[in-house]
């Protein structure tokens, strides 16, 4: 949640460049994650995924940490897993992927 708060100005400005984020939750009570989202304001479309981190979409995309982070182009196709930690270089490739 941290990290997700510290990417709200971040993901306000990439929307406005037409970036689409997908925010898919882990969470372990519906009810918990709705409250959460609504309450900080998280931008992006958001579903949640059911059996936690033993869901199949974890499974499919190795998803061992959260947040995990993937680019996938404008036509839907993967593009790349960025390293999480370095957001100017995430902020660089969706900036190319979205022209």
């Amino acid at each position: 949640m941290k990290k997700m708060q510290r990417l709200k100005p971040f993901v306000s400005e990439m929307e406005k460049q037409g970036i689409v984020f997908l925010n898919i939750s882990l969470d372990r009570k519906e009810k918990d994650w709705i409250e959460a989202v609504e309450r900080l304001q998280f931008g992006g479309v958001h579903t949640m995924a059911d059996g936690d981190i033993d869901s199949d979409v974890a499974k499919k995309y190795e998803i061992r940490i959260l947040p995990q982070y993937y680019l996938i182009n404008k036509n839907g196709s993967f593009a790349e897993r960025p390293p999480q930690s370095d957001m100017l270089s995430v902020r660089t490739r969706l900036s190319e992927l979205s022209r």
